[in-house]
């Protein structure tokens, strides 16, 4: 499905994905549809999301600041404590995952 936006989106604007790109989106794209042939309900962005809360929670890079800044208080600038809710439970979920190492958290 996320090929099939990026192809449309290279048709309406004219840029280039970089080579690498596209494979690592292939990539992911094989891997998931390994993991969806035994487990129908797996999504996995829910499996990256602890680890992207982390990056989120603890990097100082003003670009991962800024992108924090974003799912915290969305693009009209409203707190949503919803949003925070959920990054704090992914990172508690990553902690769970490194400390446990048995992915089960």
């Amino acid at each position: 499905e996320l090929a099939a936006d990026l192809a449309e989106i290279t048709f309406e604007f004219p840029f280039r994905i970089p080579p690498y790109f596209a494979l690592v989106i292939r990539a992911i794209s094989v891997l998931e549809g390994i993991a969806l042939v035994g487990n129908p309900e797996f999504a996995i962005i829910d499996e990256a999301y602890p680890y992207i809360a982390r990056l989120l929670m603890t990097d100082d890079s003003p670009r991962l600041r800024a992108a924090l800044r974003y799912m915290v208080y969305g693009r009209e600038g409203q707190f949503d404590a919803e949003r925070l809710i959920d990054l704090l439970e992914a990172l508690e979920k990553f902690k769970r995952i490194r400390d446990d190492g048995d992915g089960t958290a």
